[in-house]
């Protein structure tokens, strides 16, 4: 299985070690909770459920269009690790936290479709254990699998693209300071906030899109501060210090800002990035989703 890490940075790091806390390589709890989706909250049978209004480059165009991410506690069967059915009997079970990303962005022929699911082990959030990725568009259809339960990590996908067809690669480079883009979503509301703090990780590129191409995870810094302006989306006004500020810079050339409210359950309030994303929060409730045996 794959340990998300994040390193902060305490010590020079070089030759690709991790920095060093008291001689021992620094531990992911010193930056994430471990226990973040423990909370009797995430136990009401509901599904937090953020609505966004979005924007997207699709094909040079800034698409807008509504996004949610729906986050629920669910249990696992290891046996085949998908969502595991009632009733329960013998099966292997692990708890997971489920984070699914949904979009439809309407284009000038038909809609493009997709949906990312990640889920992380419960008890230590900072532990994916598979991420899907789905997308539809009027030329085709394109399905990603990431299984990080496996040794080394696994990669599956099938896509209607000429070159790249239908394949499965391990991702041997895949190690435990890489992060697929699309966690971090949920990850940086994770964090144990402190102005100031330092990150070094490595990050794919977006994996919702109709491209299935092996990820490569290039350097990136993450930066963690207090906010300086008050933010408005279509949800309400944030002020200054009520948010965080968590800024990933990719060697690359990418830019990914979140901002993430203070008060529990720091929910992610906007998201830009550098290649013209966007989200804005509009709504966050608690809502049935699905039930047991269902």
């Amino acid at each position: 299985m794959r340990w998300v890490v994040l390193t902060i940075l305490v010590a020079t790091v070089a030759c690709g070690a991790r920095a060093q806390v008291g001689g021992a390589a620094t531990a992911l709890e010193l930056l994430v909770r471990p226990d973040w989706a423990a909370g009797a909250e995430w136990d009401d049978g509901r599904a937090e459920v953020a609505t966004y209004r979005a924007e997207r480059p699709v094909d040079g165009e800034a698409l807008a269009h509504t996004q949610h991410l729906v986050t629920q506690v669910e249990d696992f069967n290891k046996q085949y690790w998908t969502r595991a059915d009632w009733p329960h009997g013998q099966k292997p079970l692990m708890a997971v936290l489920a984070h699914h990303q949904i979009a439809t962005v309407p284009t000038a022929t038909t809609p493009l479709q997709t949906m990312t699911s990640i889920f992380f082990e419960r008890r230590d959030v900072g532990r994916a254990v598979k991420l899907l990725v789905g997308t539809m568009e009027w030329r085709g259809m394109t399905f990603k699998e990431f299984e990080f339960w496996r040794e080394p990590p696994v990669f599956r996908y099938s896509s209607f693209r000429d070159g790249e067809g239908t394949g499965v690669v391990p991702l041997a480079g895949f190690d435990n300071n890489a992060f697929v883009e699309e966690e971090l979503h949920l990850l940086v509301r994770t964090l144990r906030f402190g102005d100031g703090a330092e990150a070094w990780l490595r990050v794919t590129t977006p994996q919702a899109t109709s491209r299935a191409t092996v990820p490569e995870a290039v350097p990136a810094r993450l930066v963690v501060e207090r906010e300086t302006e008050s933010v408005t989306v279509p949800a309400g006004t944030w002020a200054a210090e009520a948010l965080w500020r968590v800024t990933l810079e990719t060697r690359d050339g990418r830019v990914l800002r979140w901002r993430v409210a203070v008060e529990p359950p720091q929910a992610l309030i906007e998201f830009t990035a550098s290649d013209g994303r966007r989200l804005e929060l509009e709504s966050l409730e608690r809502r049935a989703w699905w039930q047991p045996g269902g």
